[in-house]
């Protein structure tokens, strides 16, 4: 792939790395194969955006994609995408042929530069369901990898159920941080008039269940806490159910994995119904963040009940949210 990352420069014991070093060399290679079959199966080519005017058209693809309102601020800025390439960031466009269909950018974060933060990553709407957002998902992993970066983090609305699938599912993430209206007031055709709420995911880019994933050989269960084991998936005890598409609380339980639904389409019923999206969006959050605060963890997401959300080891039984 002709993107080439910065290689962070790590100091560490010469003679303690290198069963590490020839472990990360392997977890690269297979990412990079991982990432070019994608990219393949997509039909679509991955490269860094250094021309200028690939950086407009990529903040133009954004803005189409996050429906920003003529007047209103754009999602990204081509000298601010300029900037951000110049200094070793992920800055990236998938190209069919001649047309830009999707850009992703990313930068490094704390601790250490050892994180890959993914701000945006869009994909026109006549590419969805064709792969072009997992083949870029990919692509990124490989990319940090060999940055000499170990995660990649982002945020996602919890409400949109297709994208706490592919995040939690498909790519094996974890979510690990509740974000409580985190980008404040947002204008776009997309957001508009609704709580940004958002959960952190992040990525254990050299996690086994994360490369079974990427080869499609994972063979657990949706949802299951422990990938790998071959095990049934957790029976979960609901905690927010949808009754007739609307937000039903159950009453707190002792069980070790609790589930929480969300609306089958969200983004439907924000033009359809603002009020009963408001309600899903507050309830969601106050059913989740104490959870999250309290140390349980989003194990996964499973069709239909939604977010499973597992216990720490060792936690408060009972009233503990």
């Amino acid at each position: 792939m002709a993107d080439r990352p910065t290689v962070l420069q790590h100091a560490a014991p010469s003679d303690a790395v290198s069963a590490d070093a020839m472990l990360a060399d392997a977890v690269l290679a297979d990412a990079r194969q991982v990432a070019a079959r994608r990219a393949e199966r997509a039909g679509i080519r991955i490269a860094a955006l250094d021309d200028l005017a690939d950086l407009e058209r990529a903040c133009r693809l954004l803005d189409e994609v996050w429906q920003t309102r003529p007047g209103d601020p754009s999602e990204m800025q081509p000298p601010l995408l300029r900037a951000l390439r110049h200094s070793g960031s992920y800055v990236v466009g998938a190209w069919s042929g001649p047309d830009l269909v999707a850009a992703s950018v990313g930068f490094f974060g704390a601790p250490s530069t050892s994180s890959l933060h993914s701000h945006i990553t869009g994909v026109l709407t006549d590419r969805s369901g064709r792969g072009v957002g997992a083949a870029v998902k990919w692509h990124q992993r490989a990319w940090t990898l060999a940055a000499g970066a170990r995660w990649v983090t982002w945020t996602f609305d919890p409400l949109i159920a297709r994208n706490a699938h592919f995040n939690l599912h498909r790519l094996r993430a974890t979510a690990v941080e509740y974000l409580t209206d985190f980008y404040g007031t947002m204008t776009d055709g997309r957001n508009a008039g609704q709580p940004s709420d958002r959960l952190l995911a992040h990525w254990d880019l050299r996690s086994p269940a994360v490369a079974s994933a990427g080869r499609g050989t994972d063979p657990v269960h949706p949802g299951d806490p422990d990938p790998g084991s071959g095990t049934a998936p957790p029976r979960a005890v609901p905690v927010l159910v949808d009754e007739g598409g609307r937000p039903v609380a159950r009453p707190a339980t002792d069980a070790e994995v609790v589930s929480v639904a969300v609306p089958d389409d969200v983004e439907a019923l924000r033009g359809a119904d603002p009020a009963t999206a408001l309600r899903w969006r507050l309830a969601v959050r106050e059913t989740v963040a104490p959870l999250l605060a309290a140390g349980w963890s989003v194990v996964g997401f499973r069709r239909p009940e939604g977010y499973l959300v597992a216990r720490p080891p060792g936690g408060t039984r009972g009233r503990d949210r």
